[in-house]
């Protein structure tokens, strides 16, 4: 179902390729990370995937994912946080400005010390 609203967005922007892919056979690969009942961190799966995947075999990916039960509430905390401050120190983020100064104004207010 994906593979067909891909093409239809291909096909919606004109882009060269949608005839290609549309034509392109492909295979759903059941990845071991995968986990039905954790769907709310999918976003954070597929962002760690893209950033790890270099081509090889799916069979032989390590995502470098720990989805050991006892490890994986703090895997996936320190994930969202990296993910989140990339978000927010992008340049691209036109709030980017704003939250650097609230985060400041917190540090000086907490007495906190940023290292």
């Amino acid at each position: 179902m994906q593979h067909y609203f891909f093409c239809l967005y291909l096909f919606s922007i004109g882009h060269e390729k949608e005839n290609d892919l549309k034509n392109l056979a492909y295979v759903v690969v059941n990845f071991n990370w995968k986990r039905h009942e954790r769907d709310y961190d999918c976003g954070l799966d597929l962002m760690r995937h893209m950033e790890t995947f270099i081509g090889q075999s799916v069979y032989c990916w390590d995502c470098e994912l720990d989805y050991n039960p006892s490890t994986l509430i703090t895997s996936l905390k320190i994930l969202r946080m990296k993910s989140m401050v990339n978000l927010m120190l992008s340049e691209h983020n036109i709030q980017k400005e704003m939250l650097i100064s609230e985060a400041k104004l917190f540090e000086k207010e907490n007495n906190l010390n940023a290292a």
